[in-house]
């Protein structure tokens, strides 16, 4: 490795730092173009890592990270689906096994972080895929009608039910 390849690597360094600053404001303007108008309208909203995203991104700044999380608001539910990392390393090549192990770190730290533990469920990556989308529904089913559950005097059974599944 040369003087040119280290030009290179603190080039990529300093562009990606930059660039964590445009997604700040690309997730910001997201939110309020379409995430706030389907919350006003009560839609159920489901995103892919939402803004947690950026924490994983090699040399985003972490500063950006924190900011975006203070100005958008915290999801009503996080899941997040627990998959063991020399799975996500077989079936993602592009990114090193000790890459993938940090992600993944980052991102369940997140969950636990952003999230009050009621409003946050881990689902195993051992799934079929339509047992996940089965637990999937029903967590956002039990927290967005959380309070009719409750005046049913369901929600220990409908808790149970999903976390037995889990």
């Amino acid at each position: 490795a040369g003087p040119k390849s280290k030009d290179r690597s603190a080039l990529e360094k300093s562009t990606r730092w930059i660039g964590s600053y445009f997604y700040v404001l690309d997730y910001f303007s997201r939110y309020v173009v379409y995430v706030f108008p389907s919350i006003i309208r009560r839609k159920i909203i489901v995103f892919d890592r939402y803004v947690y995203d950026l924490q994983i991104m090699p040399y985003s700044s972490r500063f950006a990270a924190l900011l975006i999380e203070k100005i958008v608001p915290k999801p009503s539910l996080i899941c997040f689906l627990d998959v063991d990392e020399n799975t996500i390393f077989a079936r993602r090549k592009e990114r090193t096994l000790e890459e993938v192990v940090r992600q993944q770190d980052i991102l369940r730290n997140a969950t636990q972080r952003n999230t009050a533990k009621d409003r946050r469920i881990s689902i195993s990556g051992k799934f079929s895929l339509s047992d996940t989308a089965y637990q999937l529904s029903r967590a956002a089913i039990t927290v967005s009608f959380r309070k009719e559950i409750q005046n049913l005097g369901l929600e220990h059974k409908v808790l149970a039910d999903v976390r037995s599944k889990i």
